[in-house]
């Protein structure tokens, strides 16, 4: 083999690992990449890191297409839900977490009507703790917003994935299934469900029950701009 064909092959083992790297979250274009997947120590459960800054109005074009089309165009997930924010999973980082990402949400609108939903995976914070948490940062934020346990307005979720919390803002959760690809599918459009099992907390801090999916075997997509 000529010395030509060495340095193309070579070339071409290279470029092979730079994509295979790259597909990883590895080497120097990991940071850069729009688009990249987060080991969460949890199952049923894809996290997804982006570059975008409002991942929220990317996961509404993407449920509405799945309304208006009836056709989810992801065959194995069951739900995939905007993160718009981060921290650990203790009180006061998601109490001033979720005061800050509202605040700054509604900043240019009104709140009106919300409820909150959350999950836990791996670790050990209870219900106790979560809900009374985001409904008094709800309230600093926006002390006229009001409780709708069958239609709101807005849903703020709270998915805890071992150390961490992801907080996330939906609006039409009832009209968008939950954000449930696979029951949005099947929808006519325009249809509409309410949510009338959605935790939420009010201003004496009372519950309801919360909203699960005790059969669902398929994975959930959490999508998170990038710090």
């Amino acid at each position: 083999m000529n010395e030509d064909a060495e340095s193309g092959e070579v070339d071409f083992n290279e470029a092979i690992m730079t994509q295979v790297q790259a597909l990883q979250g590895g080497g120097h274009n990991a940071d850069g990449r729009r688009f990249q997947a987060v080991d969460t120590k949890t199952s049923n459960c894809i996290f997804i890191k982006t570059t975008l800054s409002h991942p929220d109005e990317l996961v509404s074009h993407i449920l509405n297409d799945v309304l208006d089309t009836g056709k989810t165009k992801a065959r194995f997930i069951l739900k995939i839900f905007p993160v718009l924010g981060t921290c650990r999973a203790v009180e006061d980082k998601i109490e001033k977490l979720v005061e800050e990402l509202v605040a700054d949400y509604f900043s240019d609108r009104p709140l009106g009507t919300f409820a909150t939903i959350y999950k836990v995976r791996c670790n050990n914070l209870s219900r106790d703790v979560i809900l009374p948490t985001v409904g008094r940062a709800v309230f600093k934020a926006c002390p006229t917003s009001k409780v709708n346990l069958a239609n709101p307005d807005y849903v703020i979720s709270v998915d805890v994935l071992n150390r961490f919390a992801c907080i996330g803002i939906m609006k039409d959760f009832s009209k968008l299934k939950k954000y449930n690809l696979q029951e949005l599918a099947k929808c006519e459009p325009k249809a509409t469900e309410t949510c009338e099992q959605c935790t939420a907390v009010n201003h004496n801090n009372e519950t309801s029950s919360d909203c699960d999916d005790n059969n669902c075997q398929e994975t959930e997509l959490v999508m998170n701009p990038t710090a």
